[in-house]
């Protein structure tokens, strides 16, 4: 390697490094707003709702002996609905549908909802939407009083041991 080439090589490090410290020195404010958020967050695991049909006689024929079934079935987890509301204002009213391609893997809830802070009645119900699974599965409800701090988090989330909706704040 040249000389030229090592100076020109140690002088781009330096000014990298010299970069890297005053971008260091840099502070930034993610938010100025007080407003603290109510963050759902958990897992669920929905029923199966199938869709179970007998075979024509043409399919059965297409097919190797040992892969005919008297009956084929087509399913997927049944999707729920979430709602919220705030101090008796509805904020949240959405489906929620099971994950993967075939809607086979669990269902997750994951949002966040700005609030002002101080006190509010919050109210959360998630619930299975379809056929039997709605009857099969209870929903889950949660009512709460949160008092939200300023820039602070209300986390709602499943606990562990009962499986019900629970109000955690940080």
């Amino acid at each position: 390697m040249s000389v030229l080439v090592r100076v020109v090589a140690g002088l781009l490090a330096l000014a990298a490094c010299a970069g890297l410290i005053a971008l260091s020195g840099l502070t930034s404010t993610v938010t100025e707003s007080p407003e603290g958020l109510v963050r759902l967050s958990w897992r669920a695991v929905g029923e199966r709702v199938e869709a179970c049909r007998v075979p024509s006689d043409e399919e059965l024929a297409a097919l190797p002996p040992h892969m005919r079934q008297a009956e084929i079935c087509e399913g997927h987890l049944a999707p729920f609905a979430l709602a919220v509301s705030l101090d008796a204002e509805r904020i949240v009213e959405r489906e929620v549908r099971p994950a993967g391609a075939r809607e086979d893997r669990p269902t997750y809830v994951f949002q966040e909802l700005p609030v002002a802070p101080g006190p509010h009645r919050l109210d959360v119900s998630f619930a299975v939407v379809e056929g039997d699974a709605a009857a099969s599965v209870p929903p889950l409800r949660l009512h709460a009083t949160i008092d939200v701090p300023p820039r602070g988090v209300v986390l709602v989330t499943r606990d562990d041991q009962s499986g019900e909706l629970v109000v955690r704040q940080r």
